[in-house]
C-alpha cells in the first residue's frame, strides 16, 4: 500500500550571520545576503522526488519570487518564494538518506531558516492506511542499520522484528530468528551526544499539523482518475528506512 507522509520538523533560534557559511569571496555570497534580507526567516520546504515537485507547483500555492526566483548552490536548485503569504525555500534532495542530510545541511548553514516541513510519498504495511491517504508521525525512527540476534535469544531493550511472524501461510518459528534495530546518535547545539530509537516531531508544529484533520482531500485527479477509498487524515508512529520492498506478499 501507498500513502503521503508529511514529517515536520523545526529547527530554531538560527542567527543569519552565523547560518551563513559561504566564504566573503564566494561569487553567491552577496546574493545569499539579499535572500537573507529581503525575506525570512524562511519556511524550509523538502522532497525527494520529481512527482512531489509536481504536485507542489499543480496546485497554484507556490509562488515564485518576482527578484530571485531560484539560486543553484552545489548542484541543487533552491526555489525561494511564497506559499499562502508565508515566505518559503523548497529544493528537490534527491533519494536516499545521504542526500537528504547533504541538502538539509545547505540549506540551514547558507539560508535564514526558522523550520522545515518534508512531504512525500511513502510506501506502508499498515493496513489501516489506504493510497491516499495523508499520515503525520509524531516520532520517526531509523530502521535501516540493525543486530541479526540468535534464535531463541532474550529480548533486548530496543524494539526487534521476529521473521516467524511473516511466516506464510501460518506463523511460527523461523531458523532466520529476528533482528535488534539500533539507536541513532543525535547532536543538538549545546547538548552532549544523545542515543535515541525515537526522534519526536517539534511538539508546537504537530499540534498545528491536527487542524488537518477535518480538510477534506481531493479524491479524484480528473473525471478518469478517481481513489477508490475516501481519504483521511491520521496521526500515527513512524519508521524510515534504507531498505524499501514493494511486494503485497
Amino acid at each position: 500500500m501507498l500513502k503521503i507522509v508529511i514529517l515536520v520538523v523545526v529547527v530554531m533560534g538560527f542567527d543569519v550571520k552565523k547560518t551563513i557559511q559561504l566564504k566573503s569571496n564566494h561569487p553567491l555570497h552577496d546574493v545569499v545576503e539579499r535572500i537573507n534580507e529581503k525575506g525570512g526567516p524562511y519556511i524550509g520546504v523538502v522532497m525527494a522526488y520529481p512527482t512531489e515537485e509536481l504536485a507542489l507547483l499543480s496546485s497554484g500555492f507556490f509562488l515564485p519570487s518576482s527578484g530571485l526566483p531560484s539560486l543553484q548552490l552545489s548542484g541543487r536548485t533552491f526555489n525561494i518564494g511564497k506559499i499562502k503569504g508565508v515566505d518559503v525555500i523548497y529544493v528537490m534532495t534527491g533519494e536516499q538518506t545521504l542526500n537528504a542530510g547533504i541538502t538539509v545541511q545547505i540549506l540551514l548553514d547558507v539560508f535564514d531558516i526558522k523550520g522545515i516541513v518534508h512531504y512525500g510519498i511513502a510506501g506502508s504495511a499498515n493496513d489501516s492506511l489506504s493510497l491516499g491517504d495523508v499520515s503525520i508521525p509524531k516520532y520517526v525512527a531509523f530502521t535501516g542499520s540493525w543486530n541479526w540476534k540468535e534464535f531463541h535469544s532474550e529480548k533486548g531493550d530496543l524494539p526487534e522484528l521476529k521473521f516467524g511472524a511473516y511466516n506464510f501461510p501460518e506463523k511460527g518459528d523461523n531458523l532466520l530468528a529476528k533482528i535488534e534495530f539500533t539507536s541513532q546518535q543525535l547532536y543538538s547545539n549545546g547538548q552532549p551526544m544523545e542515543e535515541v530509537f525515537w526522534l519526536p516531531i517539534e511538539p508546537k508544529w504537530f499540534s498545528l499539523a491536527s487542524q488537518l484533520q477535518d480538510m477534506k482531500l481531493v479524491q479524484c485527479v480528473n473525471e478518469t482518475y478517481c481513489l477508490r477509498n475516501t481519504t483521511s487524515c491520521l496521526w500515527i508512529e513512524s519508521f524510515s528506512s534504507d531498505i524499501f520492498l514493494d511486494n503485497a506478499y
